[in-house]
């Protein structure tokens, strides 16, 4: 044995108890034993949004997380989902946001995804989702021009128009002024 390969060998443990540390399952981000049979996200307002899913694996499902982001948020925020551990799982959640700290205005759009764990440490994440946060009671209308959406319920789609209209007029006389960019939507 010369002196030249041992590093070699070295190198070769090291990726041995590497891989051997990643395929233990702590993140494995495949999920490949855990399908999720239904997910969504509803807005209760005034009260809340509700994320529910319904998940299946090889092994006992331990934690279902939602993570979300509303509006252009770059913080997320997150929640265990409540269930019985089982091999398939019915979770549920309602956020609340009928309070000061955590009201959340209808009309925004909420970015969510799910992160389901097993037994065994393997993990699913799934892709980012998104849906309106909207007061259901009732039935809303838009106008839209660019980067601006208005929503509106009832008979007052010119009332709308013109708030449409002075949104953009400002954007266009200040925003150059202060440097705002206006390619992010703005939805009222």
């Amino acid at each position: 044995m010369t002196l030249s390969r041992i590093p070699t060998k070295v190198f070769a443990v090291l990726l041995a108890a590497l891989s051997v540390m990643l395929l233990s399952g702590t993140v494995s981000g495949q999920g490949e034993s855990i399908r999720i049979l239904s997910s969504s996200a509803a807005s209760e307002f005034p009260t809340g949004m509700r994320f529910t899913v319904k998940a299946a694996g090889d092994r006992p499902i331990e934690s279902i997380k939602v993570t979300y982001n509303v509006g252009l948020q770059s913080i997320a925020v997150y929640g265990y989902l409540d269930f019985e551990e089982a091999e398939t799982v019915d979770g549920d959640l309602l956020v609340y946001t009928n309070t000061i700290s955590k009201y959340i205005p209808p009309g925004s759009l909420v970015t969510y995804r799910f992160e389901i764990e097993d037994s065994g440490g393997e993990i699913l994440a799934t892709e980012p989702s998104q849906f309106l946060f909207d007061d259901a009671r009732y039935d809303w209308d838009e106008v839209s021009d660019g980067p601006i959406t208005v929503l509106y319920h009832g008979p007052v789609q010119k009332r709308a128009e013109t708030i449409r209209d002075a949104i953009l007029d400002t954007l266009d006389t200040i925003g150059p002024i202060l440097g705002a960019d206006t390619e992010p939507p703005i939805r009222v």
